[in-house]
């Protein structure tokens, strides 16, 4: 059964990107962060096994450390959709 996307990705797969696109590091590394922040990414972090090659094949296996990591910030950003959300409810209309 194929995984859910977006899938974790492989430690250092900037390394690989960068090398294959040439892309500007510092546009690679805002974007990296965009993908790897994503509440959909941060779960499949949490939940899956391994980690991902660009290829889509699996490497290494999350540790406990990489799921926990995940598991709180999942649980910031929920916690700020909460408040931000109940702060549009009490705001005067």
């Amino acid at each position: 059964m194929d995984q859910p996307w977006p899938k974790p990705l492989a430690i250092g797969i900037h390394h690989t990107i960068l090398a294959d696109l040439g892309c500007d590091p510092k546009v690679l590394h805002v974007a990296m962060h965009i993908w790897c922040s994503q509440p959909g990414y941060l779960a499949n972090t949490v939940d899956m096994t391994y980690r991902y090659g660009l290829d889509g094949t699996p490497g290494t296996e999350l540790t406990a450390e990489d799921r926990a990591n995940a598991a709180k910030r999942l649980d910031a950003i929920q916690a700020a959709l909460k408040l931000r959300a109940k702060r549009r409810r009490a705001a005067p209309s």
